[in-house]
């Protein structure tokens, strides 16, 4: 082993937080003049390999904490940590997932996932980039489509070809904006088996914003709740309590009847009541 994979190894084991927001708020200029607040004295950590899925009410913040890892955006008060740097600027390192696929149809498929790798300057060589990109598009059942273009694939084959570029250079963290939100029922579910099964043999660290309180319950291994903005963590349930392990390793999980209390508790604290 070289020394500077020592040293790569070493850190990962003392680094235990992929993304942290300490004492977090974020306000923005309305028209009128006044700052409104869209998230107040947020913390929050992500470890190594947790899937923490973000749910609450439209307009909560739940988008600004991404866009906040990301580097997108910055706070107003408060610090975002990704990989124990502080964010201050767009980094390479936080791939992003949207509702929409948002490929480039100028290009190929293959060549839309291989972008990402050019962009993060992950590898200098076309063929490895290509190997990467194929790889990727047959863990996600896109084989045979690599030569096709955007308007040639579906909605639901679109979103594959998305989820495979965001895996791409391989990031720190995973960004995921309701990725599934825009899908019809059965392409929606197909979708969460490709992602189930990618998170089984890649063992990302992903935040996942859903409105889909049965998606976050089958997706994550930790779900926070956000309340009505301005946005606070009003709850943070670590799955594997309930159910003894990863949710994603339980078929039919959700008839059981822990999801069944976690599905209620996480609607009261919603503020839904009982309908």
């Amino acid at each position: 082993m070289s020394a500077h994979t020592a040293a790569v190894n070493l850190t990962r084991q003392i680094r235990t937080h992929a993304v942290e927001f300490h004492g977090v708020s974020r306000s923005f200029r309305h028209r009128d003049g006044r700052l409104v607040p869209a998230i107040v004295d947020v913390d929050l950590t992500v470890d190594d390999g947790q899937r923490v899925m973000l749910v609450g009410p439209s307009g909560c913040g739940k988008t600004t904490l991404l866009n906040l890892a990301a580097g997108l955006d910055l706070p107003t008060t408060g610090t975002v940590h990704l990989e124990g740097q502080e964010v201050k600027q767009p980094t390479g390192r936080a791939g992003y997932m949207f509702a929409r696929d948002a490929l480039f149809p100028w290009r190929t498929i293959e060549r839309n996932v291989t972008f990402a790798l050019e962009a993060a300057k992950a590898s200098p060589s076309r063929r490895v980039q290509s190997e990467r990109a194929r790889e990727l598009l047959a863990l996600v059942g896109l084989t045979g489509y690599e030569h096709a273009y955007r308007s040639e694939l579906s909605h639901g084959m679109r979103q594959r070809a998305a989820l495979a570029r965001t895996l791409a250079p391989e990031p720190a963290v995973m960004l995921m904006d309701e990725p599934f939100g825009a899908l019809d029922a059965q392409t929606k579910a197909g979708l969460q088996d490709v992602f189930t099964a990618l998170c089984k043999r890649l063992n990302p660290t992903v935040l996942f914003v859903t409105h889909d309180l049965r998606e976050a319950l089958k997706l994550g291994n930790r779900v926070v709740v956000i309340s009505g903005r301005p946005g606070r963590v009003v709850l943070d349930v670590q799955l594997d309590q309930y159910f003894g392990t990863d949710p994603a390793d339980n078929d039919g999980i959700e008839f059981t009847s822990e999801f069944h209390d976690l599905y209620h508790q996480l609607h009261e604290a919603l503020g839904h009541g009982d309908h």
